[in-house]
């Protein structure tokens, strides 16, 4: 993080960089067939990197992972339009 130098950058660029990110995320999401995003899946990192942690030992699916991504979002009250 401190790399990318966020402290020294204009808040409104952050947050205009952050909402174009997450509308690409967006479309991303929305491309993603339900045949990738349901299966489940035994080998994960969600235990790791999720906001609402999934278990190592439980099976997950891709899309619980994109819906708990927007869950984070949404409970920083960010919204994309």
């Amino acid at each position: 993080m401190a790399a990318q130098r966020y402290a020294a950058a204009p808040w409104l660029d952050l947050v205009g960089l952050w909402r174009l990110f997450n509308l690409h995320l967006a479309r991303v999401v929305e491309a993603v067939p339900a045949s990738v995003r349901r299966p489940l899946r035994t080998r994960h990192t969600l235990h790791e990197i999720a906001w609402q942690t999934v278990p190592q030992d439980q099976p997950t699916t891709l899309e619980y992972f994109m819906r708990n991504d927007v869950r984070h979002l949404e409970h920083h009250n960010f919204e994309l339009d």
